[in-house]
Order: structure tokens, then sequence, then C-alpha cells
């Protein structure tokens, strides 16, 4: 069984930034280029579904 690659965009959590869409939404990636900036948006490369996120990992730390 071979891994699934890590999608470079989104680093596999299916949302981007909506404002930087060839970044990760950092409401759930750790990522160091993960974007605070504004709100995800579905990953146009690898959830072009809409697919609704994984919840489980949203990052709440630090949010207001």
């Amino acid at each position: 069984m071979t891994d699934k690659p890590r999608c470079q965009f989104c680093d596999n959590t299916g949302w981007v930034c909506e404002n930087h869409p060839d970044k990760p939404s950092g409401d759930f990636s750790d990522r160091s280029d993960a974007c605070q900036c504004g709100a995800g948006a579905p990953c146009p490369h690898c959830n072009s579904s809409g697919n609704p996120p994984d919840m489980s990992r949203i990052r709440l730390q630090g949010r207001r």
C-alpha cells in the first residue's frame, strides 16, 4: 500500500485560503506557510466538489 501524495496547495486538508488559494487555510493546517488572513475555500486541486472540511482538524487556538 502506498501513501497518497500530499496536496502541495492545501496540505491534504481540502481547504485553502480564500484570498491565497496557493496556501493552505491556517484553520486546518499547521504548515509554516498556512494563511491566517481570511476564510477558507475548497482546494481547487483536490476538493473541487466542495466537500465539507474535517472539523476535527480545525485549529481554534488564538482565534476570536
